[in-house]
């Protein structure tokens, strides 16, 4: 078992078959990352599928017949990211907070409190991305947004407001897309972020029509 608690004065504690930095759903290997807040979960302490298993979990027969509604949204928005999920050279998925909690912030976390945990769990991610090396991280909503910055800050000069920039981490180039919660969009907006994705994947020789 792999055991954190940086975050035990929020009632929080990390306690799995596996280590923090390999909480990914999909291939180690894949080009893509799509990054959320936090995983949604009443139990944050029973938590007892193997790693292995997170990493083959898209390649189930239920889930393709039918996705998981968090996952079916990015389908809509360009079906490459939902057709290539799982898959080597793909799409993967992980959270910015590893420990698992009904809502984002926890209800005992306030203020000054939520930059505390999100500070004590962000090393996690930095340690996943410097060993897997995706191309390309979508930051799904603004606070992961914010915080990826830490990691992959963007280049000086860049506009507060831009949808994607560049990075590099350790020598390789990550574009960063930013994004603010599929649920929360209205179609010109997802229209508009189908294209940003798929000419960031175009620009790492990956054909969207090809899945």
């Amino acid at each position: 078992m792999s055991v954190c608690e940086k975050c035990s004065r929020f009632h929080l504690r990390f306690d799995r078959p596996y280590t923090p930095e390999d909480f990914l759903h999909g291939q180690r290997n894949a080009l893509v990352w799509i990054i959320g807040l936090n995983p949604k979960g009443e139990d944050g302490y029973n938590d007892s599928d193997s790693s292995e298993k997170r990493l083959n979990c898209f390649s189930e027969e239920q889930f393709r017949r039918k996705p998981d509604r968090y996952y079916a949204r990015f389908g809509k928005v360009l079906p490459w990211l939902l057709h290539t999920l799982g898959k080597e050279g793909g799409v993967a998925h992980t959270d910015l907070i590893k420990c698992y909690s009904p809502q984002f912030p926890p209800a005992n976390v306030k203020g000054h409190d939520v930059n505390l945990m999100i500070q004590n769990c962000i090393g996690y991610l930095a340690t996943q991305i410097r060993t897997h090396k995706p191309r390309i991280i979508i930051c799904h909503g603004s606070p992961v947004g914010r915080y990826i910055e830490n990691i992959l800050p963007p280049p000086t000069g860049t506009d507060n407001h831009a949808n994607s920039y560049k990075s590099h981490i350790d020598g390789l180039e990550v574009t960063v897309v930013r994004t603010g919660f599929l649920s929360q969009m209205d179609n010109y907006s997802k229209k508009r972020l189908a294209s940003e994705i798929a000419h960031h994947l175009e620009e790492i020789n990956i054909d969207v029509h090809g899945a």
